[in-house]
């Protein structure tokens, strides 16, 4: 049987969230709130 090696593609959530929450005008809380999490660290 083959051996299949997969290479993750390395991917910066947090810059693309930011990007997409700031062309959309949300601010972090506004964000953490409407998903149900804290924007406190």
């Amino acid at each position: 049987m083959e051996s299949f090696v997969r290479e993750a593609a390395s991917v910066d959530v947090a810059s693309s969230l930011r990007e997409l929450r700031e062309a959309r005008g949300i601010s972090m809380r506004t964000l953490a709130t409407k998903s149900g999490l804290s924007a406190m660290r």
